[in-house]
């Protein structure tokens, strides 16, 4: 499940160092029309954008009830948290999520200090999300919102059995539930993103909505969170070309292919800041996107170390490269070849989709 929207159509990982942080409007944020005691429930994937709004209303949650300030250089949470409950970052367990990425959104919950849940989605189950067909994103952010509210509801639900209980003085009563994401400006423009429409739908808010992937960088940055400067690590469905279905096998190969260049190469495992996908195409096609020419050129000697005019050579051990014997034998692939990466390389849709206005899409879906 892809929480939020750390992904390829906007992977501008921009490593400035100098200004002060901007500015963040949080007109329709945590303090806009928010009740006392509310419980904000943010999607979490681990990726800087909902990094940043996790650790923004942690902050602002915290400083309704402490006077402390925290240091304007790191993450520093006040030591006396208004309530832990209050703030929780949600991450959507399903095949499109790899393990790193579930071990880095457990890391960045950690160091924010906020209320850490996993929860399993279901859009595997969904035959518009499975076809993949250009609608995915909407029926996945679906299922991912439609888990968000049933979190909302279980707590809304604790809340009104402790008022029942004669609790109703507590200070950690529950009186309203509110739904984020890290949407930011650079979201918003992208025509794919139908996800968006499912976001207003559930009445989603967006703190970062005013703000683009760079300045989300330096927030993260001037906030010292971990994770600042990552490559974007947007879901494994995204590394599907449109009509390669989404199957839980051909996520997990992917996942697998990932770990495998990974390995094979130790700089790309010792600098997060690098993009590595392997993209499935059309064909069932393997292509590795790297963003390094030196790189790539290593991963091209690996690929042709076998004579390919000769089809029976790749049956044979001693001629063909490991990485296709891999690629081609293990996972099943049909081929294997690389690339310098592309943010969006395969995120396309219909046209009878893209061309439309929002408000008529859902006509589509």
């Amino acid at each position: 499940m892809d929480n939020n929207n750390d992904d390829d159509n906007n992977n501008n990982n921009n490593n400035n160092d100098g200004g002060d942080s901007p500015e963040i409007n949080f007109s329709n944020g945590p303090d806009d029309g928010r009740k006392k005691n509310a419980h904000h429930v943010i999607a979490f994937s681990g990726g800087i954008d909902s990094s940043v709004t996790t650790a923004l209303i942690q902050r602002i949650v915290s400083s309704s009830s402490s006077s402390s300030s925290s240091s304007s250089s790191s993450l520093q949470l006040p030591s006396n948290v208004y309530d832990t409950e209050n703030v929780t970052a949600v991450l959507g367990l399903s095949p499109a999520v790899p393990v790193d990425q579930r071990q880095l959104a457990e890391r960045v919950a950690e160091q924010i200090g906020v209320r850490f849940e996993q929860i399993a989605t279901s859009e595997g189950d969904d035959e518009v999300y499975v076809a993949n067909d250009g609608r995915a994103c909407f029926a996945c952010k679906t299922h991912l919102y439609t888990c968000l509210k049933s979190i909302s509801d279980r707590y809304s639900f604790s809340s009104n059995n402790n008022n029942n209980n004669n609790s109703i003085n507590s200070i950690n009563s529950i009186n309203d539930v509110i739904l984020y994401n890290g949407t930011n400006a650079d979201d918003l423009m992208d025509p794919t993103r139908l996800g968006l429409i499912a976001a207003d739908e559930f009445h989603v808010r967006s703190p970062l909505r005013y703000l683009t992937k760079s300045e989300v960088r330096l927030v993260g940055r001037h906030l010292g969170l971990l994770n600042w400067d990552h490559a974007a690590s947007p879901c494994l469905r995204s590394r599907l070309a449109v009509g390669v279905t989404a199957t839980s096998d051909r996520l997990q190969n992917v996942e697998f292919a990932e770990r495998f260049v990974q390995k094979s190469l130790p700089q790309l495992i010792d600098d997060p800041t690098r993009n590595l996908r392997v993209r499935i195409l059309s064909g069932n096609r393997a292509m590795i996107e790297v963003d390094n020419d030196d790189i790539l050129n290593e991963i091209q000697n690996h690929i042709i170390r076998f004579p390919s005019e000769d089809s029976e050579s790749l049956s044979s051990s001693s001629s063909s490269s490991s990485w296709r014997q891999y690629f081609e034998r293990d996972l099943g692939f049909s081929s294997v070849d690389v690339r310098l990466f592309k943010t969006g390389s395969v995120a396309t849709m219909p046209t009878t989709i893209r061309q439309q206005p929002n408000t008529k899409i859902k006509n589509l879906l």
